[in-house]
């Protein structure tokens, strides 16, 4: 009997292994965790906007919030409010739209309105303007900023892109296509471009736009386009990139509207290379138009996507 038991367990243990070995593995979200813990802070006790556009964290922890009108300072605690104002002590624009420290510790805040830089010690500011001849322009909508690593400034703006620098207080316009921008349609209409940029290991700088994907020439100081090519039916239609990353390996990866997934083979006009359905796993889930992009530390490219019919 104890060996008909025995038997009977054993090959009921056999099975369970054989199961998780070759069926996949369903996770499910949990609705409602255990230890999950939610904590509310009203901006200024509720007297400011509550409507935050950005939120950044600087190296020493504090809490920072972009709103239509002010940028607020938070320490787990208290806020201290940073207005709108012409003169150093406050900053220039009317809706912060991004945030970035740089390797000083200074806060660079870009605004609808001009750039502006934040001595987090003194409190002070100092503004910066792409276009002084007129101060509404699209250039002076600043909507992305990033430092590289030799210390330079990269601006997004609703018109181009600009590289300036932090020493001398000089903006370089680097030109796109006309196409490349799209403006946004309200006042307070937010729009982030930080899944479209990157400076690779190798500090080369990839831009993602609504009409394609560019590279920086650091010989010719110049932003050389890379997708799609000129030739292609593709360059007339629809080539909005919504996404870059780098993987593991240094691969360059974006995610298209109308293309799925690309992969940068070059620097050069045409160097990319697409990835058809074939080649995929799973040809049916395949879908043109990538969102968004995640390479696992295993080699595996996660690849999120929306389409007219499905989410993937």
């Amino acid at each position: 009997m104890r060996k008909r038991d025995f038997l009977i367990l054993t090959g009921l243990m056999h099975f369970l292994c054989v199961q998780t070995v070759f069926n996949q593995k369903v996770l499910y979200p949990e609705i409602s965790p255990v230890n999950a813990r939610f904590d509310n802070f009203l901006i200024m006790n509720g007297k400011a906007a509550q409507a935050a556009t950005c939120v950044f964290q600087d190296k020493n922890g504090f809490m920072w919030f972009g709103t239509e009108n002010g940028l607020y300072r938070f320490d787990g605690t208290r806020y201290v409010e940073y207005g709108i104002s012409n003169s150093e002590s406050g900053f220039a624009g009317y809706q912060v739209n991004t945030i970035c420290e740089d390797s000083d510790g200074f806060l660079w805040i870009g605004t609808s309105g001009a750039l502006n830089r934040l001595d987090p010690k003194s409190g002070k500011f100092n503004h910066f303007f792409n276009d002084t001849s007129s101060f509404s322009d699209g250039d002076n909508i600043i909507r992305y900023i990033s430092e590289d690593l030799r210390g330079d400034l990269w601006l997004i703006t609703d018109k181009n892109v600009f590289r300036f620098d932090p020493k001398t207080s000089m903006s370089h316009r680097l030109d796109t296509d006309s196409l490349s921008w799209h403006k946004a349609e309200k006042t307070f209409n937010v729009r982030d471009e930080s899944d479209r940029f990157l400076e690779d290991t190798r500090g080369r700088i990839w831009i993602g736009t609504d009409n394609g994907l560019y590279n920086y020439s650091p010989d010719s100081e110049k932003l050389v386009k890379i997708y799609p090519e000129k030739e292609s039916r593709d360059y007339i239609l629809s080539s909005v990139v919504n996404c870059i990353k780098e993987d593991e390996k240094g691969n360059i990866w974006c995610g298209t509207q109308n293309d799925g997934l690309i992969r940068a083979t070059g620097q050069g006009e045409g160097d990319f290379t697409k990835l058809l359905p074939h080649q995929m796993k799973t040809p049916a889930s395949f879908t043109k138009n990538v969102t968004a992009i995640f390479p696992g530390s295993d080699g595996i490219i996660w690849l999120f996507a929306k389409d007219r019919k499905s989410v993937v």
